[in-house]
């Protein structure tokens, strides 16, 4: 599941890179903009921001052509979508990994969200695509959102709209004070993690949104990634728990060596800054890896 897709023929007729818009002075809500006390009011999970930042308006990110290159790979690689009990996904496409990855995206959220922003450190993470397609309709006639209310189990997330829709009812992303119909093209930034949102149906039955995953790029900040053994998203995925994992060492791994590099006479103030930072961590750490640790 969520393996790289292999070549084929028809992949040569696939651009090999896309070409973004870059946004200009687009609106931004804040977390503090809905709640003065934001810093102190955790998420369901006991989460607390650390990024005052919740989502922007929307704006045009990619040109038509570019949506019609995203419908490709849909078309060449529907035979891998994923069925879960929250969505229907394309996932480990070549393209879509290669295009979202590039450091002009990375420029584009990093300005929006006011911090240093990278790619998910977790690969099925980094980009995938959500779909709502006639092909899936009587199996999931009872939907009545393509996502219900959630909170995302990653910080940050870009939602791209890649389909039409405007002439048919729903298909709009909802968050709890804004309800945002995109264009094809047209994406939003939002902290995902903090902010509840939902995606509806379609009443065409014909949805597709493109979706990357980002995290802080500093480990002054926290990543919000929420994974544990007992709470996968897509049900008994042992990969995704191993780079979880994965992901989490490295960060504790990057913490302790900074904490090497200072000198204990001269650096006391950042010594003890940097250890609080470091315990956070390892308790996250150890939750991700027993779920029942307090």
């Amino acid at each position: 599941m969520f393996n790289d897709c292999s070549d084929s023929a028809e992949d040569k007729l696939i651009p090999a890179s896309l070409v973004f818009n870059k946004p200009e002075q687009v609106k931004v809500a804040r977390l503090s903009d809905f709640n003065p006390d934001w810093q102190h009011t955790p998420n369901p999970y006991g989460d607390l921001p650390d990024i005052d930042y919740a989502y922007c308006e929307p704006f045009p990110l990619l040109a038509k052509t570019s949506c019609y290159a995203v419908e490709q790979v849909i078309h060449i690689y529907q035979h891998q979508r994923f069925t879960s009990g929250r969505a229907i996904t394309l996932r480990g496409t070549p393209q879509i990994k290669e295009w979202f990855a590039c450091s002009e995206l990375r420029q584009i959220v990093s300005e929006l969200a006011g911090v240093p922003l990278k790619a998910h450190t977790m690969p099925i993470e980094q980009a995938h695509i959500n779909l709502q397609i006639e092909a899936d309709r009587k199996e999931h006639h009872h939907r009545e959102v393509i996502d219900n209310w959630h909170y995302d189990y990653v910080p940050f997330v870009l939602i791209c709209m890649i389909s039409r829709h405007s002439e048919a009812r729903g298909g709009k992303i909802c968050t709890s004070s804004r309800e945002f119909e995109l264009q094809p093209g047209e994406a939003v930034l939002m902290q995902g993690s903090h902010v509840r949102h939902m995606a509806e149906k379609s009443s065409d039955n014909h949805r597709v949104t493109l979706v990357v995953s980002f995290v802080p790029d500093s480990i002054d900040h926290v990543d919000m990634t929420r994974v544990d053994r007992n709470h996968l998203p897509y049900g008994n995925h042992e990969p995704l728990f191993e780079m979880a994992v994965q992901s989490r060492f490295d960060r504790i791994r990057k913490q302790m060596l900074r904490l090497s590099c200072l000198e204990p006479d001269r650096d006391l103030e950042q010594i003890s800054h940097y250890i609080s930072a470091l315990s956070e961590e390892l308790q996250r750490w150890k939750k991700l890896i027993n779920p029942e640790y307090r």
